[in-house]
């Protein structure tokens, strides 16, 4: 057996490529798929880009190889992040932070969020992307308050329907929307 040390040198460099992965293969799916090079790698049976994907030792779908080549192409090569940025960034983070990257012109207006996105947890960035859409359209975050009801001994939880979001706003002072600073 290896010795700790090891195992974990090997563990950081594992999770190296896992975080490379995304940008590395959005990289080689965009120069696949411009000029249909993807034709030229395989020979006959991948006559379309749906085809070539389909392949059993590939598997993806039309749908999650676009989306890597988007972030390929948006966020190295329009607005020139090096790879190895891009790379550090958690998978899904890439996921939230596409759609608005689709909007800017530039790496300064990207810079800020760019740097949230590898930071920020999946839900402390998914947090931060809601409150960006939010504050884009001017409008105020709403709640709806729901009481849940818990069973000490098995965790079990269930929802009171009976009590109304209303209810628990009028009896406890709590506020219906909030803005956005």
């Amino acid at each position: 057996m290896d010795s700790p040390r090891s195992l974990h040198e090997y563990l950081l460099k594992i999770i190296h490529v896992a975080k490379s992965s995304v940008v590395l293969m959005g990289k080689t799916l965009y120069y696949l798929k411009s000029e249909d090079k993807f034709k030229e790698a395989v020979g006959r049976g991948a006559d379309t880009w749906a085809d070539y994907l389909r392949q059993p030792e590939i598997g993806l779908s039309t749908q999650e190889a676009n989306r890597c080549i988007q972030i390929y192409e948006l966020l190295v090569l329009k607005l020139g992040y090096e790879e190895r940025t891009i790379s550090e960034i958690p998978a899904k983070n890439l996921h939230y932070l596409l759609p608005l990257v689709k909007k800017m012109n530039s790496k300064d207006e990207a810079d800020e969020l760019v740097a949230d996105a590898t930071l920020l947890s999946q839900k402390d960035f998914r947090e931060r992307v809601v409150e960006k859409k939010i504050d884009e359209l001017g409008l105020r975050r709403e709640y709806e308050y729901i009481l849940i009801r818990k069973v000490v001994q098995t965790g079990t939880m269930e929802k009171l329907h009976d009590i109304t979001s209303e209810i628990l706003m009028q009896t406890f002072d709590l506020p219906q929307y909030e803005e956005m600073s």
